[in-house]
């Protein structure tokens, strides 16, 4: 019999004070939908830091692959994704296209196995009140180069810089100035 890992987010969000879910009461509701759970644990994927988005905290489950194969559309619709090669699952069933006429995204979530380098669904996290997030970056300019890339050095302090691998498109470094 194989089986498969599926994860689901823990719903934790950065810099923000938030209440995980726990992972006893996840596997009670996969048990719940007859889903036999052969092992559960909390593992960790590497994300962008950057508040008010999303952990990388996941509830990760061991099932039969069968299960996954009869549950995928409702599991899928939960949040559940396959664990592997890399790929870190959406923690809402929303995503971003990716863009007609191919190229990746350039964003560091590239490679999941949810839509293929769609970039992590930004939009369903919020800042709290008060909590640094993106939409402090809106009005301010943005310089986006190659890492590596000769740039000039003058500091502007309203100025977002990115810079991205050249061979991924990838975000490896950021600053302000």
């Amino acid at each position: 019999m194989a089986s498969v890992e599926i994860a689901v987010h823990d719903g934790t969000i950065q810099c923000v004070p938030s209440i995980a879910t726990r992972l006893e009461d996840v596997r009670a509701r996969l048990e719940a939908a007859g889903i036999t759970v052969a092992n559960a644990a909390n593992k960790h994927r590497a994300v962008i830091q950057l508040c008010g988005t999303p952990s990388g905290n996941y509830h990760v489950f061991s099932i039969d692959e069968a299960d996954w194969r009869k549950n995928e559309i409702m599991l899928s619709s939960a949040g559940f994704a396959l664990w592997g090669d890399g790929a870190a699952p959406r923690s809402s069933a929303t995503a971003f296209a990716a863009p007609t006429g191919g190229g990746a995204i350039p964003w560091p979530w590239g490679g999941n196995t949810l839509g293929g380098d769609a970039p992590f669904p930004l939009g369903i996290s919020k800042p709290a009140p008060g909590a640094p997030g993106l939409e402090a970056l809106v009005g301010m300019k943005l310089r986006v180069i190659f890492d590596g890339d000769m740039i000039t050095m003058e500091h502007l302090p309203n100025r977002f810089n990115i810079a991205l691998a050249r061979d991924s498109g990838k975000i490896v470094h950021t600053w302000f100035g």
